[in-house]
């Protein structure tokens, strides 16, 4: 988090927090002394837990955006945004010998070179001019400021120095939606009220709207179609008050929210706070979702909805790679398609990056099982982790595996 003051706002720069905390973890052990051997251990682990547990989920929501407030409000997406988490992942992948970091490496790279919303590569490897962003819509400022040329440079040197592969376009995707508050329909009193301010200093309303729930109301919403499970957490704020809503699909429970976890104000410039809260129960795509409040008044911001695995697949001139995110703390498995025909090579890792599976299939088209909380990828072509088209050593896959 950017700020001492706010549990809610989540800023792109943060990403520079990983790195730092790997740098002094690995700084603090060499040479390995007692006394900082607990210390380098909880910054690696926190480190870690950025990098492997909350990359996966950024990437498979659509990229690298500039700030989740704590919804995904400024979806603009800059340079210097995605060299940070491109270097901590490295660094970190570095400090802990955890090469699975590296392929989240690669995914978060492929913005540079197309792979990105827009379609199109924002570096210019002619000029070494990176453009200044990228917006919500896909429209690109082709301007060149220092900041974004600099940040755009230091991620082609540490792309040249992992010698790792270029992505350059978004096959699918099947990721992160947010459905506003107001988008639901209100019953028994629930109303849409208008934020103001729409940001507090704390937090930011999506939308710049909010529901506003009495004891007895209810609001709902249909849920996005389709043919898998859903995770859904609700945005709602949270204050010192009591509050509870339970949450309902179709007719059957699917959890329960206290609201008045928020705690004392501290040095918040607001009371209360506005935080996304994972409901117990996975959800049927298509369903109807019902929030009742039993406790009031509560307020309701947004909710965040996606896949209980969310999928991503790019590929580049000489690799294909799909990432594969479990959002919930149970196992789960989850089909996915490769843009060309196999082999192909299907690796887990737990939300610290350790190695959960490994096997290779000679389709196209394979079922791969996420751990709780963590991340898969399945490759096809050369490994992306370790060579680029300008390597001589090829890496070929075949049907025991790599070979060089």
């Amino acid at each position: 988090m950017p700020a001492a003051n706010s549990r809610s706002s989540w800023h792109a720069w943060a990403a520079q927090m990983p790195t730092a905390l790997a740098v002094a973890a690995t700084a603090l052990g060499r040479p390995a002394q007692p006394a900082t051997a607990l210390l380098t251990t909880a910054l690696l682990a926190a480190a870690l837990r950025d990098a492997a547990g909350f990359t996966p989920a950024l990437l498979t929501a659509g990229g690298c955006d500039n700030g989740w407030l704590p919804a995904p409000i400024d979806r603009s997406q800059i340079a210097y945004g995605v060299d940070a988490r491109l270097r901590a992942l490295l660094t970190i992948a570095d400090a802990t010998g955890r090469d699975g970091l590296r392929l989240l490496a690669t995914i978060t790279a492929g913005w540079y070179f197309g792979a990105n919303r827009a379609g199109q590569p924002m570096y210019d490897p002619a000029t070494g001019v990176t453009f200044d962003g990228l917006a919500p819509d896909g429209s690109i400022n082709r301007n060149s400021g220092a900041e974004s040329t600099i940040h755009g440079q230091l991620s082609m040197l540490a792309l040249d120095r992992a010698g790792l592969a270029r992505l350059t376009r978004v096959v699918s995707h099947d990721g992160l939606e947010v459905l506003e508050a107001e988008a639901g329909r209100m019953a028994g009193g629930a109303a849409i009220v208008t934020a103001d301010p729409a940001y507090t200093g704390e937090y930011q309303w999506s939308g710049g709207s909010y529901a506003t729930l009495p004891t007895a109301a209810s609001v709902s919403w249909t849920l996005p179609a389709g043919n898998r499970p859903l995770l859904i957490r609700p945005i709602v704020e949270l204050t010192d008050h009591p509050g509870r809503t339970s949450w309902r699909a179709g007719s059957a429970g699917v959890g329960a929210i206290d609201h008045g976890t928020g705690g004392a104000q501290g040095i918040s410039p607001v009371p209360g706070t506005l935080l996304p809260v994972s409901l117990a129960q996975s959800v049927p795509a298509g369903a109807t979702l019902t929030a009742v409040c039993s406790t009031g008044p509560v307020r309701i911001d947004a909710l965040l909805v996606e896949p209980v695995v969310a999928t991503l697949v790019m590929a580049g001139p000489d690799a294909a790679l799909a990432l594969l995110r479990n959002g919930d703390q149970v196992s789960h498995t989850c089909t996915v398609t490769m843009p060309d025909g196999g082999p192909v090579v299907i690796e887990t890792y737990d939300d610290q990056a350790r190695p959960y599976g490994r096997q290779v299939s000679s389709h196209r088209t394979v079922l791969v099982e996420v751990p709780p909380g963590g991340f898969g990828t399945v490759i096809h072509g050369r490994d992306p982790r370790f060579l680029d088209a300008r390597n001589p050593g090829v890496a070929i896959m075949n049907s025991s595996g790599w070979t060089l």
